[in-house]
């Protein structure tokens, strides 16, 4: 079977195949990592499913009054968690590492098989010729699209909008309730002490009343005794 591979080149195909597999999908993670990194210059706005959980769950403990100690883990957290469809980010990088390592070693052995089994130095040199373009180009594409800088751009980017942004917002909402509640009190203490006036007036005035209406009777009371004298 081996041999067969070896004289239809097939290990030439399976390594351009390799190549072509791990190109386009570093390409598709960088692409889906950039689309975040962009979303999070709206992130207040952002329908995008991975930064709208990161911001309701920050929400979320913000609103039960705990502090969050250490947000470059938070974020951390979360960004590992990312997927694209079912597969998580963190795994696709490391099938595309996998990816590079099969191309090296399928250009290894099918160079070492041609040459020393078969005794064909040309063919030897032409697999593994190949194998070194196709690594090399992948190289290339991993570096241009370097997955691991993106991550951290897209964690700087969440930390500071959660530092900055949003906890400035939530810190003057809470603000604003906090003094609608004080213009509350406020507000029920004037009407008390309003109450507490009149009912100061009222006790007044009946007093006044009840004192002039004593005054009266001892005078009546003073006059019939000097009349009866």
């Amino acid at each position: 079977m081996l041999n067969f591979l070896l004289e239809q080149n097939a290990f030439v195909y399976i390594m351009v195949a390799l190549g072509f597999i791990g190109i386009t999908t570093r390409f598709i993670l960088n692409g889906y990592l950039g689309r975040l990194i962009r979303a999070t210059d709206s992130m207040g706005a952002t329908r995008k499913k991975a930064l709208l959980e990161i911001r309701k769950r920050y929400e979320d403990i913000a609103s039960l009054n705990v502090d969050i100690k250490d947000v470059d883990s938070f974020v951390g957290k979360y960004i590992e968690k990312m997927r694209i469809g079912r597969i998580s980010v963190v795994s696709l990088n490391n099938f595309i590492k996998n990816i590079f390592i099969l191309t090296a070693g399928t250009g290894i052995i099918g160079g070492a098989y041609q040459y020393y089994v078969k005794g064909s130095s040309e063919e030897g040199r032409t697999i593994l010729g190949c194998g070194f373009v196709v690594c090399i180009l992948m190289l290339v594409a991993f570096n241009m699209w370097d997955v691991v800088s993106k991550k951290e751009i897209l964690r700087l980017s969440v930390q500071n909008y959660l530092n900055n942004s949003l906890a400035n917002r939530i810190m003057k909402a809470e603000m604003k309730q906090v003094a609608a509640c004080d213009v509350g009190m406020e507000e029920d203490d004037v009407d008390a002490s309003d109450v507490n006036e009149d009912t100061e007036k009222k006790r007044a005035d009946i007093t006044d009343e009840q004192v002039a209406a004593c005054d009266m009777l001892f005078e009546k009371l003073l006059q019939g005794i000097i009349s009866d004298a």
